[in-house]
């Protein structure tokens, strides 16, 4: 995913990697959002076992961090669905991802530029 700072266009490619994504998906709190319950509406004891989760985890297992670059911000609202690139395998928010040849994939493996 790429992090845009709204003010200045200034972005960062942040990858995540599946390495938790099966025990995220499973957590209540994950079960409860893709029912289309608020965070707000979901327990703070369920909501800390996603965070300690991911908080505890080295963050070179979990995520790779790019350079700082310029970017166009494109708001596609709140996303709660993602899927692994078959290409590179890494979590793409559902409104990046591109269908080539049956293969489903992140806007750069699959050469899309817009």
């Amino acid at each position: 995913m790429t992090l845009t700072e709204a003010g200045t266009g200034r972005s960062v490619r942040v990858s995540y990697l599946p390495t938790l994504q099966p025990e995220i998906g499973a957590s209540e709190f994950m079960k409860k959002r893709r029912a289309g319950i608020s965070p707000s509406d979901i327990p703070e004891a369920e909501q800390r076992e996603l965070v300690d989760l991911i908080w505890e985890a080295p963050a070179e297992s979990i995520m790779t961090i790019g350079e700082v670059t310029q970017h166009d911000r494109l708001d596609t609202g709140e996303v709660v669905a993602f899927a692994l690139c078959d290409v590179c395998e890494e979590l793409v928010a559902e409104p990046y991802l591109r269908v080539v040849n049956e293969a489903v994939m992140c806007k750069s493996c699959s050469g899309y530029d817009g």
